[in-house]
């Protein structure tokens, strides 16, 4: 094996491994010590006894509220300067503080209410809390199944009160039916959704973070100017690709983790980090552009954006674009800023029927 790609896998590994298990040590370890230590600074905001919100917990919100609502504009700030003077850590490092709030999910499956304990960590999200779930069309992938599994158990009934009407008998028959048919169908389906987020939560996600993490060491260490082989031909920003699918499943997990709390869902941060990670992606490609010229942009045509798309998906995405721009990839700062504020808005416009519909 040669030195260099040894060197990129160990260090890919490492890095990639060391990343999971401060998170797992995080949420098994961490996190509920500092949520008892931090319940036990404001005792008085939660009445345990009847597991009802104290009546200081109203002033406790309100004193939250300005500085989430500072806090909210020092990310972003410090998101757009990163973007505007080609600083790009301080971009992500503003978009994985604008990520910590998921984790606040874990405070109201414990106490039944966010900004107790570790809850706290909510205030950077309170100017966006009326607006949380504008943007559930993103679990659509993860809650066909729910949606499939409800509409077979819905007309399975309609169906077996019309045979009951119809043959009395039937309703003998008809439990049978439900139970030993539809009830494993229905099971089933939702396993497959659950399986699919562990799948994307636990091996995707972070394995194509690996892969590209190894693929861009490996290249830095031979001195390749653009990276174009091994994952590098499939996406052109895998880590990008890896985080985005890690943090997904967790904004999916985290709102349904209690099934006994009606937790509000957490698509629209998701979208605006998603937003934030896309708009630092063709940030970079400009830099790219400038440097690497037709070089990159042969590189550029060939190989996707962030995973390989069917042809007929990929211009149908693009379409808005070509429409608003009048090109198939935006070329300056102001037209990367365009095109994400419409892409945004189209997918809070698609998510109002999934306001009326809920997840199942």
């Amino acid at each position: 094996m040669e030195k260099n790609f040894f060197i990129a896998t160990i260090l890919a590994l490492l890095f990639t491994v060391a990343l999971l298990w401060g998170l797992i040590k995080f949420l098994g370890e961490f996190m509920p010590v500092l949520h008892k230590r931090l319940l036990a600074l404001t005792p008085d905001i939660l009445d345990f006894e009847r597991y009802i919100p104290s009546p200081r917990y109203e002033e406790w919100l309100t004193k939250l509220r300005p500085w989430g609502f500072f806090s909210f504009a020092v990310l972003l700030f410090l998101i757009i300067i990163g973007i505007l003077i080609k600083k790009f850590h301080l971009s992500i490092i503003g978009s994985i503080a604008f990520f910590l709030p998921i984790f606040s999910y874990y405070a109201i499956s414990m106490t039944g209410f966010f900004f107790g304990g570790i809850g706290i960590l909510m205030f950077i999200w309170l100017p966006l809390f009326p607006f949380l779930d504008f943007a559930n069309i993103i679990y659509l992938p993860f809650s066909l199944p729910f949606y499939l599994s409800f509409i077979i158990s819905t007309v399975n009934n309609l169906l077996m009160d019309w045979l009951t009407n119809l043959l009395p008998a039937w309703e003998i028959y008809s439990e049978r039916v439900i139970t030993v048919i539809l009830d494993p169908i229905i099971l089933g389906l939702r396993f497959a959704s659950s399986f699919l987020f562990l799948l994307i939560s636990f091996f995707f996600g972070p394995f194509i973070f690996f892969l590209g993490t190894m693929t861009w060491l490996y290249g830095k260490l031979k001195g390749v100017k653009i990276i174009d082989f091994y994952i590098y031909k499939y996406s052109r920003h895998p880590q990008y690709l890896g985080f985005l699918l890690f943090t997904y499943s967790l904004f999916f997990a985290m709102p349904f983790v209690d099934p006994w709390n009606d937790l509000p869902p957490s698509s629209l941060p998701w979208l605006i980090l998603a937003s934030i990670i896309v708009g630092v992606a063709l940030s970079e490609e400009i830099e790219m552009i400038k440097h690497y010229g037709n070089e990159y942009l042969k590189y550029r045509e060939k190989t996707p954006f962030l995973m390989p798309l069917p042809r007929i998906i990929s211009k149908f995405i693009k379409l808005p674009l070509k429409i608003i721009i009048k090109k198939d990839f935006p070329e300056n700062k102001k037209e990367i800023l365009l095109s994400i504020l419409v892409y945004d808005i189209l997918l809070i416009i698609l998510s109002i029927p999934f306001r009326f519909f809920p997840f199942p």
